[in-house]
């Protein structure tokens, strides 16, 4: 932050009157190195400012339901309503899902097709053809056609065949013995009724392929066998429902094939539980992480204090920022002087020196508000800014003659201010001290003129953020007008 200013002007070693002190270039870092100092009242200021606004929130939070608007309840209502259905659901959902992945896993250890290795298979088939009877259809009475007769064989082993006896040879449960058949039902080559008859009409033949996959073929055709027994004994009870026909059984052929379609069953079962694995895992997590709906701050005591507790972290840090730049403002305009650089800019003086404060800085926090300092105020001793003020007053006046120490810091600050120069004039050994005389220029300048005719120089000395640029722009003008030799000057 710069507040821009002409450059001061000077004639005879002073400052122009005319100068505008209040166009002064003020650094940001030097405004706010300032500002930081004051941290613990900026501190207190925004804790008191929280408190307020954490109290403020709980009185016109504390009036409770009545202060609960209506949509806020609906919207309550709704998402408790919805939390408590999901208590309900999830656990009937997570069981069946449970259950079938249990059933998935039974079945993939105990079934026999999705064991078979698909390059490996054992298999045995055989042909069932079925013929309608030619006299029924010559009275009229036909049974049915030879695909209807070969579909309801097909049903017939699927759900027909009783595998309770094998099964307990076998030792595997009987669904495992049936979904190793498939049955393939089709219509074959038709035949004539009476071959030596001219013109006497056709009749189809079904054909029923039934085959049977095991991971050894001589078990497979064992299944088989038990199957084509089951079904010639039953031949007698479809010919009720089906009409008269015949059932004729062919050969059994048996061995070993590769076969893709038990491998690409076990793939797909695979593929079933992973799916089933993922999705109770995720109703699982979904469900341990189930929370009821946080209750409107007005309803509840709790987050009603959580309330005000986020106000008064907000409040405080939005204070600390709000009073620091309010700080800022008000020393920048308080007309005061903030630095030596900023001094020395405004009067176009000769910077002495700049002596540390007299309170030491202690605390971590001071000492990092310290690093913002463009002078290093703090960084050197009193006694080594005293020599070099000491040093460059010797160099401009000569060693015999007096120096005349003016300001409006009060006169115990100046007496202290001019010992502190004569031991730092002894400490250089200097064969002649120079006469140091202070005069307080706070009640005007009449103490002050008695000495001036008798001193080589003036020395300003003027102290941070409590002398004013109007005092010092003053005390200038009437050294000017007596053509007064300013040395420089002495910030405290």
């Amino acid at each position: 932050m710069l507040l821009t200013a002409a450059p001061p002007k000077r004639r005879n070693g002073t400052m122009n009157p005319s100068h505008d002190y209040r166009r002064r270039e003020i650094a940001t870092r030097d405004l706010l190195y300032r500002a930081l100092r004051k941290w613990r009242l900026i501190l207190v200021a925004s804790l008191l400012a929280a408190i307020a606004c954490a109290a403020f929130t709980l009185i016109k939070k504390s009036g409770g339901e009545e202060e609960l608007t209506s949509e806020e309840r609906t919207a309550y209502e709704k998402e408790l309503d919805a939390y408590r259905r999901d208590l309900e659901v999830y656990p009937s959902v997570i069981g069946d899902s449970n259950a079938l992945l249990a059933n998935t896993r039974s079945y993939l250890s105990e079934s026999l097709l999705t064991k078979l290795d698909p390059s490996h298979v054992g298999k045995a088939a055989a042909v069932v053809t079925l013929i309608p009877s030619s006299d029924e259809a010559d009275s009229g009475n036909a049974s049915l056609t030879a695909g209807q007769l070969a579909d309801r064989y097909a049903a017939f082993i699927t759900y027909g065949i009783d595998w309770s006896g094998l099964s307990e040879k076998l030792s595997v449960k009987p669904e495992y013995l049936a979904e190793l058949v498939e049955t393939v039902p089709s219509v074959g080559t038709a035949r004539y009724v009476s071959p030596n008859a001219v013109g006497t009409p056709a009749v189809s033949e079904g054909t029923l392929i039934i085959s049977v996959v095991h991971s050894d073929s001589a078990t497979a055709a064992l299944i088989l066998e038990e199957l084509l027994r089951q079904l010639q004994a039953a031949v007698p009870s479809m010919e009720e429902t089906c009409g008269p026909h015949s059932a004729v059984t062919g050969d059994i052929e048996s061995g070993y094939f590769a076969d893709i379609i038990p491998g690409g069953r076990s793939e797909a079962i695979m593929q079933d539980m992973y799916l089933l694995t993922t999705s109770n895992e995720y109703l699982t997590e979904q469900y341990e992480s189930l929370k009821a709906p946080a209750r409107p701050d007005s309803v509840s005591g709790q987050g009603l204090f959580r309330r005000a507790v986020k106000t008064f972290f907000i409040a405080l840090l939005g204070g600390i920022i709000l009073i620091t730049l309010i700080v800022m403002a008000v020393l920048s305009l308080s007309g005061k002087v903030l630095s030596g650089n900023e001094l020395a800019q405004v009067t176009g003086l000769r910077k002495l020196a700049v002596i540390p404060d007299r309170k030491k800085l202690s605390g971590p926090l001071d000492r990092l508000i310290a690093r913002l300092d463009t002078e290093q105020k703090n960084s050197c001793s009193k006694d080594l800014r005293y020599l070099a003020a000491a040093e460059a007053i010797l160099a401009q006046t000569g060693s015999k003659a007096s120096v005349l120490l003016i300001g409006h810091v009060g006169e115990d600050a100046l007496d202290q201010c001019a010992a502190d120069l004569r031991r730092a004039f002894q400490a250089d050994n200097v064969s002649a001290v120079p006469e140091i005389l202070s005069a307080d220029l706070r009640d005007g300048m009449a103490d002050g003129l008695r000495f001036l005719r008798e001193a080589a120089g003036v020395v300003m000395v003027e102290e941070i953020e409590k002398s004013g640029y109007a005092s010092i722009t003053e005390e200038l003008s009437a050294l000017e007008a007596r053509n007064t030799n300013l040395l420089g000057y002495i910030l405290l």
